[in-house]
């Protein structure tokens, strides 16, 4: 994730950002929008991440932004990448620009922490673990008698769910989930893509009727039984009967054999359990409703407290960080 702006004297003349893979890189969108490209020799140019000086789907940056005469860029942290690697601001040094580098550095480095990962082969999955729960301490009820009664959050937490599943690979869901709330598992209420889905399925009980297989995402389903693969559905061979530790740190490596490195696991109440067990590390949002069920299934349960909190609408949404162990 690359953005770029362009400033003359105190104001920000052009701006760009790297819209998704393979098209135009931050700093060449950044570029084209300035309308008076006269002014570009006096400006500076402000990237979080190194330009590229090689050829790939796009051609160097480098190249673009020793054309335009803009003399001095500003970065925020050096690409890992070997094809990179410090040699972008070489050749913009070699080519008389002034670069500053390491600017808010390590606010850099975490931005795209999960590209580093990638590109350095150091992949781990990255867990968000998210539940609702009511006023009474309850995730939801295994029947209810109206659509209303399985709503707890509200609709601006919604949205914002929605939100952190257009950031993700993959939307992951236990059995019992699938079967008592027959969710749809998409993306409707943001910009940008649906993510995969992810089951735990051990005896395949979620059957294809479910909602959730309407989807037009593809559907990994981690599952003890054999079962052939279909165009959109794939089955991966999961021990359900290992240890806690175990079981999470198999199911990392299964999803990373698939490309998926960005998790939000949404239920069930077991399943969440079963991960808080663990020792992998997640970011862990609980939201709290001001709605009483009076009944039902427990919410998960933690001894992890709030490292910090917001408001969404009647809603608090809590944020507990779990490091890995």
């Amino acid at each position: 994730m690359v953005g770029s702006l362009i400033v003359d004297n105190h104001k920000i003349i052009g701006e760009g950002y790297h819209h998704t893979f393979g098209a135009a890189h931050a700093e060449v969108n950044a570029i084209s929008s300035v309308r008076d490209t006269s002014v570009l020799p006096q400006s500076t140019l402000y990237v979080n991440l190194e330009p590229c000086c090689h050829w790939g789907k796009t051609p160097p940056c480098t190249d673009l932004i020793i054309r335009s005469g803009i003399k001095h860029v500003v970065i925020g942290c050096l690409d890992p990448n070997p094809l990179v690697a410090g040699r972008g601001v070489k050749k913009l040094e070699e080519a008389g620009i002034k670069v500053t580098t390491k600017v808010l550095e390590n606010e850099c480095l975490t931005f795209n922490h999960r590209f580093f990962k990638h590109i350095l082969q150091t992949p781990t999955i990255d867990f968000i673990v998210k539940w609702a729960e009511s006023r009474d301490g309850f995730i939801g009820k295994s029947q209810y008698k109206s659509a209303a009664e399985r709503e707890i959050s509200n609709e601006i937490s919604k949205r914002w769910v929605h939100k952190l599943r257009s950031e993700v690979d993959g939307l992951m869901i236990g059995t019992n989930t699938a079967l008592i709330d027959d969710p749809l598992l998409n993306n409707r209420y943001w910009f940008g893509k649906t993510p995969n889905i992810i089951l735990l399925d051990k005896e395949l009980k979620i059957p294809l009727t479910s909602q959730l297989f309407k989807s037009k995402s593809k559907i990994f389903i981690l599952t003890q039984q054999t079962q052939e693969n279909t165009e959109n559905r794939v089955f991966l061979k999961l021990n359900f009967e290992q240890d806690t530790a175990d079981f999470w740190n198999q199911v990392s490596r299964i999803l990373i054999e698939q490309n998926i490195f960005t998790v939000l696991l949404e239920g069930g109440a077991f399943t969440i359990q079963s991960f808080l067990q663990s020792k992998l590390a997640a970011y862990i949002y609980r939201i709290r409703s001001n709605k009483y069920l009076e009944n039902g299934i427990k919410a998960p349960s933690t001894n992890l407290s709030p490292v910090d909190r917001f408001e969404l609408g009647n809603n608090t949404v809590e944020l507990l960080k779990k490091y890995a162990i």
